[in-house]
């Protein structure tokens, strides 16, 4: 392994089997980009996973448990074996890592297989109560206005929350849908951009009202009381409706359930101490970063969901 340490031991947190049609998918992916295989996601091993499957796994010290290097293994078309790299940042253990790329794996896959309008049980099965910021602080994923909570119902919270988050997270489950989205995601995301605006000028056109309506709708700290608060609860619910009935057509299911099955794996997962509690975090190929701290319980409960710059 590159960057492997003397006397390490090997941890399979994840292995991938390919299937007729996932090594389907790769194909066509590949063809895709023609001959720039130089270029693609990840020294091509994510769609690897897809064509010939392979292996997520943890680098650790046996007589300390520390872990030190996350892998990920697969081939090439033509067989070679592709190995890229991602050091483990902060003091985890290989039970923080196992626990954290499970963990992940599990929100991820909810939270991008679920339609819009299931998100508010998604949030209370992950986060202990409903996000929220001040003025001077990072907004996140199903973070809302911490002033909201002073005219607002707990259940019209919830579904605030959920609807918003809903809309961000909109262009990457479509991405998914792409047959290039392993290849490179980030292409893929440019282009689901693209799909969500033309699928708001739609939706706000046939409503009378002008395309930058669209970020009045996602201000919202600009809600100042409970009528405000339902009014823009009904707009994102139609909203996002119309988009969620967007997201995928019959014929790409097959690309999203694949590409889904790949997309939420952790590439990277580290850690540091917040509040005298080590906080771990974790990122996939859609970009999005889950942040992690340990219950009482001694499992790990969402914090924070983010997106890697």
């Amino acid at each position: 392994m590159p960057n492997a340490r003397a006397g390490s031991s090997y941890r399979i947190l994840l292995e991938s089997q390919p299937t007729e049609e996932s090594a389907k998918l790769a194909r066509v992916a590949l063809q895709g980009v023609g001959g720039t295989h130089e270029n693609l996601f990840k020294q091509g091993a994510l769609v690897g996973l897809l064509s010939s499957g392979g292996y997520l796994i943890v680098e650790y010290d046996p007589s300390t448990n520390r872990a030190f290097n996350l892998y990920l293994v697969s081939r090439s078309e033509d067989g070679q074996q592709i190995v890229q790299s991602e050091e483990i940042v902060g003091q985890l253990t290989v039970r923080d890592v196992e626990d954290v790329a499970a963990s992940t794996q599990i929100f991820m896959t909810k939270l991008l297989r679920s339609p819009i309008s299931q998100l508010v049980p998604l949030l209370n099965e992950f986060f202990k109560d409903v996000p929220t910021y001040g003025e001077s602080e990072d907004e996140s994923y199903f973070a809302i206005p911490r002033h909201l909570l002073g005219f607002g119902s707990r259940l019209e919270i919830q579904n605030l929350s959920a609807l918003f988050a809903g809309l961000q997270v909109w262009p990457i489950r479509y991405a998914m849908s792409l047959k290039d989205f392993a290849v490179n995601p980030i292409a893929a995301f440019h282009a689901a951009l693209e799909q969500r605006d033309k699928l708001v000028h739609e939706f706000l056109a046939a409503r009378g009202e002008r395309d930058d309506y669209f970020y009045d709708l996602q201000d919202l700290d600009a809600i100042h009381g409970p009528t405000q608060l339902k009014d823009r609860l009904r707009w994102l619910k139609d909203l996002d409706a119309y988009l969620d009935a967007h997201v995928l057509q019959a014929e790409s299911r097959w690309v999203f359930d694949l590409n889904a099955s790949i997309a939420t794996i952790p590439l990277g997962i580290g850690g540091d101490r917040d509040h005298g509690s080590l906080l771990f975090s974790s990122v996939t190929a859609t970009g999005l970063l889950p942040y992690w701290r340990r219950r009482s319980d001694g499992g790990l409960g969402l914090v924070e969901l983010s997106h890697a710059e």
